[in-house]
């Protein structure tokens, strides 16, 4: 049986006078690469608590974010075929800044990569702003158990 690639990806939320907003970034030499949530592979002996708050730190730069519930698993496998599942959390930050450029530091091969990062108003639709129920303890969160 073929290993499951784990990642998650970061919902990171704060609360403003106009509604909730989600921080969300673009790499600034790669546009091609969109706008994402910071996220990314899950060590073997990391939790996903820990690899969301890695990710983010790598990502932005930020830290004493609050890593809440899991809000829904996406199944797609790799460009090989493996299988990959990534984990949605949602975190909190009490970070006051609208936006900023944040540029990785260290030895990785992610060193010198810059990533503009700003918060975007949350879509009532979307509804993170509510308690989402946990997920199962496989992992997986049904559509129809994520309502609020």
């Amino acid at each position: 049986m073929p290993t499951i690639r784990l990642r998650v990806a970061v919902a990171l939320t704060r609360e403003t006078d106009h509604g909730p907003e989600v921080l969300v970034f673009d790499h600034r030499d790669h546009p091609e690469a969109g706008t994402q949530l910071p996220g990314g592979g899950v060590d073997p002996s990391e939790s996903l608590e820990a690899a969301a708050h890695r990710e983010v730190l790598e990502e932005t730069g930020l830290t004493g974010i609050a890593v809440g519930a899991r809000i829904a698993v996406h199944h797609r496998p790799t460009a090989e075929g493996a299988p990959r599942h990534t984990v949605l959390v949602r975190a909190s930050t009490t970070e006051t800044r609208d936006r900023w450029q944040y540029t990785v530091e260290g030895e990785g091969d992610d060193r010198g990569l810059v990533y503009l990062c700003r918060f975007v108003p949350l879509p009532a639709q979307v509804g993170f702003h509510h308690v989402p129920r946990p997920a199962h303890a496989n992992g997986t969160v049904s559509p129809a158990e994520n309502r609020s």
